[in-house]
């Protein structure tokens, strides 16, 4: 499954990668884990669980380019983020300190970070595009 993640987020993986019947096994993987995750729940108390009750912060979720949303947010939970992501949240960060902050010597540097940061990331995703198209 890690795999078809990084695939997905490479932009190699489409409908078609893994053959004409690939619709048949993808249903029959989802309704799989479907099974697995009814069953964790039955079995599992859900206020245990990290996070609990609390809103669910989707802000670095819809950061990220519609296309490539999923399954970014899968390696993401997963542990495996690429960096991108982690640039597109110290930017979402950076702004939010930037929106609250009143010292402008402060304000200064944070968007000289902020800049910085995202020049980082600009040349993140060239690089990434650059390796797709090879």
């Amino acid at each position: 499954m890690l795999h078809l993640c990084r695939e997905f987020c490479a932009g190699r993986w489409h409908p078609g990668t893994f053959g004409a019947t690939s619709g048949y096994w993808i249903k029959r993987m989802s309704n799989s884990i479907d099974k697995m995750i009814e069953e964790w729940l039955a079995e599992t108390d859900c206020k245990l669980l990290p996070g609990a009750g609390k809103p669910l912060n989707l802000d670095d979720y819809f950061r990220w380019p519609p296309e490539e949303r999923i399954g970014l947010s899968l390696l993401k939970s997963s542990g495996f983020a690429p960096i991108e992501v982690e640039q597109l949240s110290e930017i979402g960060r950076l702004k939010a300190e930037l929106k609250a902050c009143a010292d402008d010597e402060t304000k200064t540097g944070l968007r000289r970070k902020l800049q910085e940061q995202e020049v980082k990331l600009n040349l993140s995703i060239e690089r990434a595009k650059q390796r797709k198209h090879r």
